[in-house]
């Protein structure tokens, strides 16, 4: 459809059946139809420079259906200006593709709920079009300018209430509240975040700088208002904010033109990672433990492209009276947007957005995509210091409600943020980060020298006592099975014999001769009597052992209320080797307050080693309780007592003695994990899990 422009009265034409309004593009006038003619409805203003990918005209093509760009709309949030592309697909329907701070959205126009926007809050969840949303985001936008079409009225540079909404699987939702706050929204949309894959534009080339672009500026312009120092601008078109490295001045870039704002009084530390070094993400990322839930390429994006580092800021937060600080570098790639890398006490994190509705927040933490995230840090971060571009208004002093939830497993932290502007804006953002080696992240970076050292710690930092951990408890496990199937085999192939079973009656009779003492050596002194065994004894016949081992003996008597001593020796008959042993045999027994008790047992036994083979012979020497005691009421001393030697039977206390030496190790693993976990949640002001109820109570 072709139309007279009634202020300049150019040709222009409606492409598309959907479109309402169109952007006469002589006289920069935008133009209405309606069922009856067509009017103007005012100036629109110059285009701010962004640095789109897209541009009118452009075709793509979303899950099989071509499109085309017919329309531009570009609107301000308070943090820079962004694109709205109005687009027309091939079937007649219509919709909208979005582009802010490296994300394309691409949304479809849906019935709007009726709630008011006085009834949103972030974080809160509201249904829309049968699928559940939270808002993210809401606040006071403005209309910058147009071009093209657009398939809804506008009045250009007028302001209206919006509130932006994140649903899972990487759905958006959008609500424009055109009529005023106190009424249901005019506009509703619903759609996903999406990639230029996935759009059929992966190959679509960025656009040269414009003369609008302050990056291509030369000369003066490119100066410091404030100072005169000579800026380089890395991010043309989505840069906001600038802080000048010679002066501190912050520079606004929205009117295209550097203009000065304040001067930052302001901490003089110095970045680490100096600004406009280049780097890759790849080294960092491939094979985290963390990438099965959050999905690298996804998550962060760019992988194997080629970001840089175009700010830094120093953030700071007080807790109990103490300051902490923290760096933040800021990373540009031109098509996919915005990361973060962060820096504390030596430990560093790449960060990347994550959608509001993907995190849940719950009693003892957040869940995000499956797995539990434990509650580290609430607190109140300030910035402190700025240096380089950044792509939102950035401004010292700047305060925001912040927590982490770690998973140190998986080494990453979830970290929510919220801010409330000065305008009542309201938003709530949700960033994933991935704790990354030092040294690696200054050789991605070219970075000179060795990143400084880590102290204590990180909050989301892998336990290396965990790793080393699995290892020792693996290692143990191995050497448990080995040691239980040893003890198998041994016990299955050692077949033990009994050569000694015999009842003797007691006493024994004395011996037939006593022994005398030995001869004194010449100048010594006479031996003691006392010193020659000369108690009754019984001895065994000879019997074998056929190989080194332990050869069991075993004593019952039929003592009550009474004990019998038993002195054994195992005689080896070659060498004359003695090995001493004892074994007693007691059992007492009675009633007391009605109660039945009893103690001892009438069978006892002893292992004694026999670690040559040979024949031996078994020695006893018997010793009961005192007549006195025998005589008494209900006590019955020993008369006899079974002897029994096992030969070749399994033992278990040289395994057992194996095992828990073996035990060992897991044990010092555990307390050197434990201890490590203990130093993590030190630093945390939220509450160690490790604490004990004794001091929580206190």
């Amino acid at each position: 459809m072709n139309v007279g422009c009634p202020s300049c009265g150019a040709s222009i034409e409606f492409r598309a059946g959907s479109s309402i309004v169109v952007v006469c593009p002589h006289c920069r006038f935008a133009i209405v139809r309606t069922d009856r003619d067509v009017r103007t409805i005012g100036k629109v203003a110059d285009l701010a420079a962004t640095r789109s990918p897209f541009r009118l005209g452009l075709r793509g093509r979303f899950r099989g259906l071509g499109f085309t760009f017919v329309g531009r709309q570009q609107l301000d949030h308070g943090q820079g200006p962004w694109d709205e592309w109005y687009v027309a697909f091939d079937d007649g329907r219509w919709g909208w593709i979005a582009e802010a701070q490296g994300r394309v959205y691409a949304t479809f126009p849906e019935p709007p709920p009726g709630v008011t926007f006085a009834q949103l809050a972030v974080g809160v969840t509201i249904e829309i079009a049968g699928r559940a949303f939270v808002v993210a985001e809401k606040g006071l936008g403005r209309n910058v300018s147009c071009d093209g079409e657009l398939p809804t009225g506008l009045t250009p540079g007028a302001s209206t209430h919006y509130v932006d909404l994140s649903g899972q699987g990487g759905t958006f939702a959008s609500l424009d509240y055109g009529r005023g706050e106190q009424n249901a929204p005019d506009e509703a949309y619903i759609g996903f975040v999406v990639t230029l894959e996935e759009l059929g534009l992966a190959d679509v080339a960025m656009p040269q700088a414009s003369p609008h672009d302050v990056a291509a500026v030369v000369g003066a312009a490119l100066r410091c208002p404030s100072c005169g120092g000579n800026l380089e601008i890395r991010a043309p078109g989505a840069t906001r904010r600038i802080a000048c490295p010679y002066c501190s001045a912050l520079l606004d870039t929205s009117q295209g033109q550097l203009r000065w704002l304040e001067a930052l009084d302001q901490t003089k530390s110095e970045p680490q990672i100096p600004i406009g070094n280049k780097g890759y993400l790849a080294p960092l990322l491939i094979g985290h433990p963390g990438a099965e839930i959050s999905e690298p390429g996804r998550v962060t994006g760019g992988l194997s492209t080629e970001w840089t580092v175009i700010g830094y800021q120093k953030r700071g937060c007080e807790v109990e009276g103490v300051w902490y600080y923290w760096d933040e570098y800021l990373l540009y790639e031109e098509k996919h947007g915005f990361r973060f890398l962060t820096e504390q006490d030596g430990h560093w994190n790449l960060v990347s957005p994550v959608e509001v509705a993907e995190v849940e927040e719950t009693p003892r933490g957040a869940e995000f995509r499956g797995r539990a995230f434990k509650k580290f840090s609430d607190v109140e971060a300030y910035v402190v210091r700025v240096l380089g571009e950044f792509y939102w208004e950035v401004r010292l002093r700047e305060q925001a409600s912040a927590q982490d939830f770690i998973e140190p497993d998986l080494g990453l932290v979830l970290s929510r943020e919220y801010m409330r502007g000065d305008d009542g804006r309201e938003e709530i953002q949700w960033s994933l980060g991935h704790y990354v080696d030092g040294a690696k992240l200054f050789a991605a970076f070219g970075v000179k020298g060795a990143p400084p050292i880590a102290r204590g710690v990180g909050a989301n930092q892998p336990s290396p006592a965990r790793a080393s951990a699995r290892f020792v408890n693996l290692t143990a496990a191995v050497l448990v099975g080995l040691s239980l199937v040893t003890f198998m085999v041994l016990s299955a192939t050692a077949h033990g014999t009994t050569p000694v079973a015999t009842s003797i009656a007691l006493p024994l009779p004395p011996p037939e001769k006593l022994e005398e003492p030995p001869p004194a050596e010449p100048g010594q002194p006479a031996p003691d009597p006392a010193d020659v065994n000369n108690e009754p004894a019984w001895f065994s016949e000879p019997f074998e052992v056929a190989a080194p081992g332990q050869v069991e003996v075993s004593i019952t008597s039929d003592v009550d209320n009474s004990w019998l001593w038993v002195g054994g020796a195992l005689i080896h008959e070659a060498s004359g080797t003695v090995k001493e042993f004892e074994v007693e045999s007691s059992y007492y027994s009675g009633v007391e307050d009605g109660e039945a008790w009893s103690e001892g047992a009438r069978t006892r036994s002893a292992s004694v080693g026999a670690s040559t083979p040979g024949t031996y012979v078994l020695r006893l020497q018997p010793q009961r309780d005192t007549p006195a005691s025998c005589a008494k009421f209900g006590t019955r001393c020993a008369t006899s007592m079974s002897a029994k030697v096992v030969v070749g039977e399994a033992t278990l206390w040289p395994g057992l003695l194996a095992l828990a030496v073996i035990a060992l190790g897991p044990l010092f693993a555990f307390l050197r994990a434990r201890s490590l976990e203990v130093a993590r949640w030190n630093e945390s002001n939220v509450g160690s899990p490790y604490a004990s109820s004794s001091s929580d109570d206190d």
